[in-house]
């Protein structure tokens, strides 16, 4: 693999790996994608492409660090998102993808915000392995202190994500919960973990 110029960025926490194709040709390999994303090398969660568009400011491609293409990520794209608007000087910035275009805006505190579109619930769309009540995946997660829950509530913004209802968030591992739940099988593309505690039903 020949040097490429790449940038590296972080968003809530995921970290990407950015290869801008608008101006040089880069085709890279499953194999090579995942040597990339390796935390022994540069290491990242995800690598995405941005490449040209007539219809909007660019199109992007995006591959989990196992070098699978994904539909769209939402932390992914305001980072593109955001090395856009500097470019353009722009503080609105539209981002086609597989799932459509995405329309992100910079706030006058600098942070970067993107509208995902509407979500997708159907099982076949998120996508599970086989049809079953995206509403309650009767997944099995335990706390801190042993106690075991079944949950997990599905749908896809572009990927694949799973929320679990709880009560203190404090009692649960997410970094312990994470890599298992993503890996489940009823995700046959992998999945996001969520924790989520309902305020409110207003």
């Amino acid at each position: 693999m020949n040097n490429l110029e790449a940038y590296k960025m972080d968003g809530l926490g995921n970290d990407f790996i950015i290869f801008d194709k608008r101006k040089k040709s880069i085709s890279l390999t499953k194999d090579q994608i995942v040597k990339i994303s390796n935390r022994n090398n540069i290491g990242c969660d995800q690598v995405i492409f941005i490449d040209k568009d007539e219809s909007s400011n660019a199109f992007l491609k995006f591959y989990n660090s196992d070098g699978g293409e994904i539909s769209a990520c939402g932390n992914g794209s305001r980072c593109v998102a955001y090395l856009l608007m500097k470019e353009n000087n722009s503080k609105e910035i539209s981002l086609r993808t597989k799932v459509g275009t995405l329309q992100a805006e910079l706030s006058d505190k600098n942070l970067v915000s993107i509208n995902m579109g509407q979500p997708n619930f159907e099982w076949n769309k998120i996508p599970l392995i086989k049809e079953m009540d995206n509403k309650n995946l009767q997944i099995k997660i335990n706390s801190i202190d042993g106690k075991e829950m079944t949950g997990g509530f599905s749908l896809s913004v572009g990927n694949p994500h799973i929320v679990f209802f709880v009560e203190n968030f404090n009692q649960f591992n997410l970094k312990e919960i994470g890599p298992k739940i993503e890996n489940h099988n009823y995700f046959p593309e992998k999945c996001n973990v969520t924790l989520a505690n309902i305020k409110n039903r207003k």
